[in-house]
């Protein structure tokens, strides 16, 4: 997004590694190469991050939205708003029905066709 300043840098190796300016420090998001990618690449990679027991996206509740020139990030109960040039605003959410009204008003998820979500939902929240 035009929303922060990134770098492109060959490594030794010959790989490429993206990293992202923040607080005027640069942190790496991703390597890559240029070699050619089969489908069955993507296929088998896609497949283990949305079915592996220990995939993050499975084991957790997750969300990314850009807005203007914000980013809405949710990871489980942790509800961050990234701003540019500035702190980061994080709110841990205390309820399911606060998370619930979250992903509909700030996602735009419509969770009244999620079967099964007020339970999965409930886990995310300590048993007081």
């Amino acid at each position: 997004t035009p929303n922060e300043t990134l770098l492109l840098a060959i490594r030794d190796d010959g790989s490429y590694l993206l990293s992202t300016s923040m607080k005027e420090m640069w942190h790496p998001m991703f390597s890559f190469t240029l070699e050619p990618q089969q489908l069955p690449d993507y296929q088998q990679a896609n497949w283990f991050v949305s079915t592996h027991p220990e995939s993050r996206f499975v084991c957790n509740l997750v969300a990314a939205r850009v807005e203007g020139q914000h980013r809405h990030a949710l990871m489980n109960n942790r509800y961050t708003v990234h701003h540019p040039g500035r702190d980061s605003v994080v709110t841990e959410l205390r309820t399911p029905l606060e998370l619930r009204r979250l992903l509909e008003q700030m996602f735009g998820i419509d969770t009244g066709k999620l079967d099964g979500l007020d339970a999965g939902l409930t886990g995310l929240f300590p048993v007081s």
